[in-house]
C-alpha cells in the first residue's frame, strides 16, 4: 500500500462520519467549533496538530502527477498551511470563522460535501482506484 492510500484509507473513514455527526446533530458541531476558537490552547494544539499531520503527509507523499492521489499532496499542504495559520495567527483564525459560525446553515451542505469527500477517498483507498 502507497503513503496516498494509506492516508485515503485513514480520512476518508474519519470524513464520512465526522460529516454524518454534522448532519445529524449540526448544533453539536457548531458548539464545539465555537468552543475550540474561544481557548487559546486548543487553537495551538489544533495548530501543532495540523502543521505534524501535513508535513508527515507530505513527507510521505508528495506528488502532484499521480492520478487521485494529488488529492493527498493538496490535503497535506493545505494542512501544513492551516497548522501554521494556527500557530502564527491564533487571533485571526476566530475572526475570520466567527461570521460563518454564527450562520449554521452552512453546516448542512458542508456535512453532505464532506460525506461525499470522505466517500470518494474511501473507495479509493479500500476500492482500488
Amino acid at each position: 500500500m502507497d503513503a496516498a492510500t494509506f492516508v485515503a484509507a485513514l480520512i476518508g473513514p474519519l470524513y464520512v462520519v465526522v460529516g454524518i455527526g454534522i448532519l445529524l446533530d449540526p448544533d453539536h458541531y457548531r458548539r464545539i467549533t465555537e468552543d475550540f476558537f474561544r481557548s487559546p490552547a486548543l487553537i495551538y494544539l489544533g495548530g501543532a496538530m495540523a502543521l505534524a499531520a501535513g508535513l508527515a503527509i507530505l513527507y510521505f507523499h508528495h506528488s502532484w502527477s499521480d492520478g487521485w492521489r494529488v488529492i493527498i499532496t493538496v490535503l497535506g499542504w493545505l494542512a501544513v498551511l492551516k497548522g501554521a495559520h494556527l500557530l502564527i495567527l491564533p487571533g485571526h483564525v476566530s475572526q475570520l470563522w466567527s461570521p460563518l459560525i454564527s450562520r449554521p446553515t452552512w453546516l448542512r451542505p458542508a456535512s453532505i460535501a464532506i460525506i461525499a469527500f470522505g466517500l470518494f477517498l474511501s473507495f479509493a483507498a479500500y476500492g482500488g482506484v
